[in-house]
């Protein structure tokens, strides 16, 4: 995992003011983590080593999961690699109404529900970086469209080592 990757989605966003002068702080985007199953550890894991750098533009300030022990381990890790706990929730509404400040997801659920959690962030108001595949039709793709056009939010689709350069090294 590259840390880039939430750059990428993060770093364009218009409520990021990116500071002049070298090694000045710049204001971190609240992030949470839906989805806390396995591949959210390894977004975790992602997320460490952007925080262990100067460019990390984003502070994850919850973890959201149907399963509660999936949300809590999670946030234990958290707690571990990133020096802070993050919130606990089980229900994506009750997490923006608790965390008026939070302004973006990372969608890291299963594949299947993709599209219907992708689409409750953007309606709740927040910016969606969703794990690929962005949904398993193109009817479920749509659906995700519509609710960003809605909703006036970025939507990106984490494709990380696609572009990668030494990904393409290697291809090649």
């Amino acid at each position: 995992m590259r840390i880039s990757w939430y750059l990428g989605m993060m770093g364009r966003t218009p409520f990021l003011e990116v500071p002049s002068a070298r090694g000045a702080k710049m204001e971190r985007i609240p992030l949470a983590i839906v989805g806390c199953g396995g591949m959210g550890g390894r977004h975790l894991l992602g997320l460490k080593e952007l925080y262990d750098t100067e460019l990390c533009n984003v502070e994850l300030v919850a973890v959201c999961d149907l399963r509660t022990d999936n949300a809590e381990h999670l946030a234990d890790s958290a707690e571990e690699l990133l020096g802070r706990r993050p919130l606990v929730f089980t229900d994506m509404g009750q997490m923006v109404a608790d965390l008026p400040e939070l302004q973006g997801a990372a969608i890291i659920t299963g594949s299947g529900s993709h599209h219907q959690v992708a689409c409750a962030a953007l309606d709740l108001g927040l910016h969606v970086l969703c794990e690929k595949p962005l949904a398993l039709t193109i009817r479920g793709c749509n659906l995700i469209i519509e609710a960003q056009e809605r909703s006036g939010k970025l939507l990106s689709v984490a494709e990380q080592f696609r572009r990668d350069p030494m990904c393409r090294l290697v291809k090649a």
